[in-house]
């Protein structure tokens, strides 16, 4: 392995130098690209990033004679060859020339992470003028969010060392009880997940001044027969269009809404809008607050929570203390869209039974715990 890895790299460094001949002999010009990136993608068959990346590499290994050197050796990696190359600038390359032996044994050395912070410092010290470890990296800020074939949204961000610790601080103070405590089913993944719609519906805003209570403002159509049999699906309309959803999801976001009857024309027009109705009053709020402590199946506080209907209001439920309950996001995902089932009890006691048929009792605050065994709850499955 240690070969193999070593003959790559050498295979990378010739790779970078015909790359630096060609771009240096200007044999993008003239021709119908409108860059060297553009033009490195064609030839390569890469993706544009990754030939960015390899032209910014190529050009400035060139002003590190030691570094370009021991790299086409085999004997440093590409990773410490792209910090040390994010490291160097023109207003810094008469420092870097005077200290490359040092830094270069520093790459040698340590580790990817260690590195990165120790060559933070010099440029700290080498640049004193410059914001940080790459130029204009504020300015490198990005998010994309774009709908994939399979119905899903993809998102994908880069943000620079400040926004990236404020990111995971968020989503730290939204981790739930059952994350906290090591009993949690999800994988880190799907809990950053899930912190990242936490983080996003408490920046929506207060429904309900004085209370602290907030409500998600969102628009779905569904037919009143497909909400009342739970069949088919309904449309949620928002700022970036509308999508399909099935009646599960549909019933979930019915849970704690107001809900206006609307009723169309065979040409389309509107023949009734009623007025919203049904939904927790900022008082009951307050008492179910106040009884359940927070999502009663896993801990999260109030604020990472909603109110669920333990017997859904079209099936005949009312809304009554007793027949409410505070769910986090993930856990009323679980109840409406992947089978689970409460039964209230009266007093603020519930029966939690999952898919395999196993049941938890979910006590009040004041008389047990808040928690049921999560370590005996199986991962639950689509």
């Amino acid at each position: 392995m240690a070969q193999a890895r070593s003959e790559l790299r050498q295979r990378r460094a010739a790779e970078l130098d015909e790359v630096y001949t060609a771009l240096a002999a200007g044999v993008w010009h003239g021709g119908r690209f409108r860059s060297p990136t553009s033009w490195l993608v064609c030839e390569t068959g890469e993706s544009w990033g990754q030939c960015a990346l390899s032209i910014r590499l190529a050009e400035r290994v060139q002003s590190m004679p030691l570094v370009h050197d021991c790299f086409a050796t085999g004997a440093l990696s590409e990773t410490a060859l792209r910090l040390l190359c994010d490291t160097w600038t023109v207003a810094c390359a008469d420092a870097f020339s005077r200290d490359e032996a040092l830094l270069l044994s520093w790459a040698q050395r340590l580790d990817p992470k260690d590195l990165q912070l120790v060559l933070t410092t010099w440029r700290a010290h080498a640049d004193p003028e410059d914001d940080g470890p790459t130029p204009s990296a504020h300015d490198r800020r990005s998010l994309h969010i774009s709908d994939t074939l399979d119905g899903m949204v993809h998102l994908d961000a880069t943000l620079d060392r400040e926004a990236g610790a404020i990111v995971r601080q968020a989503f730290r103070e939204h981790l739930d009880g059952a994350a906290r405590a090591g009993t949690d089913a999800r994988t880190p993944a799907q809990r950053r997940a899930d912190a990242l719609v936490a983080v996003a519906q408490a920046s929506l805003g207060v429904d309900d001044v004085g209370s602290g209570r907030r409500r998600n403002k969102v628009i779905v159509t569904v037919a009143w027969n497909d909400l009342t049999t739970n069949t088919g699906g309904g449309l949620v309309t928002t700022p970036d269009g509308s999508f399909p959803v099935p009646s599960d999801t549909i019933r979930r976001l019915c849970c704690d809404a107001g809900i206006h009857r609307l009723v169309w024309a065979p040409d389309g027009s509107t023949l009734d809008y009623g007025r919203a109705a049904r939904t927790v009053t900022p008082t009951q709020y307050d008492r179910i607050v106040t009884r359940d402590h927070g999502c009663r199946c896993c801990g999260a506080p109030p604020s990472q929570c909603e109110v669920h209907h333990v017997t859904h209001w079209v099936d005949g439920g009312t809304t009554a203390d007793d027949e409410l309950v505070m769910l986090c996001w993930n856990d009323h995902h679980l109840v409406h869209e992947q089978h689970w089932i409460l039964r209230p009890h009266g007093a603020g006691h519930f029966t939690l039974t999952d898919p395999y048929g196993a049941t938890h009792p979910i006590r009040p605050p004041h008389v047990g715990t808040t928690l049921f065994d999560h370590a005996a709850r199986p991962a639950a499955t689509a």
